[in-house]
């Protein structure tokens, strides 16, 4: 199967942060030598200097790897520089070099309020990154089931699907995330979901675990997620007319 988020997988072991398809680290690699001031002060914290730095320089300059200010602060859970930024008209939506927006930063490095901030003044929680994911996608295989609460209630896609055809569910099953599984088809299943399912699917919350695609293509998972998937989808209420009859 092909990597789709990027990284190769690594045994999971508990001084590893999670990274949005691996346990690789999910901050940013930050040299001084390659950071101008603005993006300094942005990583290290320094709300004083970066009120400095803001009067006369663009907030939203980037750096070699397509970062700005704000990409940095929310990887490092800087809340107040976050805070500021967005109120001096940071541009919320601007992507790194991996096409992910500081939303999706924050989310990966698991700084929840920064999240919340971000969310609220109109960051589009539905942005992309090279492998198509969305930030949704990366909270799933954190997980971080707090986190996709609040990306649902600002109108994440929960069956956004990523380059190889994953839907956030799909990616919580992958990875053994029984509660955010859990979570996520619950969820799905109070979407109307007809308007985004292909005509030959049924309109209903279980459709949105398979992709666009024949009815053969399925999802490569263990016995273990099989048993488990199958008791979530014969204990969650499905709407009639297709809760009976038409999953067996």
């Amino acid at each position: 199967m092909k990597k789709i988020f990027g990284f190769t997988k690594k045994k999971r072991s508990s001084s590893s942060t999670p990274d949005n398809g691996s346990v690789l680290s999910v901050g940013y690699e930050l040299k001084d030598k390659d950071l101008g001031k603005v993006h300094k002060a942005a990583s290290v914290g320094d709300l004083t200097k970066l009120k400095q730095l803001a009067k006369k320089n663009d907030i939203n300059q980037l750096d070699k790897e397509n970062r700005t200010a704000l990409h940095i602060a929310c990887a490092n859970g800087h809340v107040e520089l976050v805070q500021f930024l967005v109120e001096s008209k940071a541009k919320l939506d601007l992507c790194d070099n991996q096409n992910r927006s500081a939303l999706m930063k924050a989310v990966q490095c698991q700084h929840e309020r920064c999240v919340s901030i971000l969310l609220e003044n109109h960051a589009n929680p539905n942005l992309v990154d090279i492998n198509g994911n969305t930030a949704l996608h990366l909270a799933a295989n954190i997980p971080s089931v707090s986190t996709a609460v609040l990306l649902l209630q600002y109108d994440a896609e929960i069956n956004s699907q990523n380059k190889e055809g994953f839907t956030p569910l799909m990616v919580a099953v992958r990875e053994d995330h029984i509660e955010m599984a859990d979570f996520l088809l619950k969820e799905a299943c109070r979407v109307p979901v007809c308007a985004i399912n292909p005509p030959r699917w049924p309109p209903c919350g279980r459709a949105g675990l398979l992709p666009d695609r024949p009815p053969t293509w399925t999802l490569h998972i263990t016995h273990s997620q099989l048993v488990w998937l199958t008791h979530l989808l014969h204990h969650t209420h499905i709407p009639k007319p297709w809760g009976a009859g038409w999953w067996g």
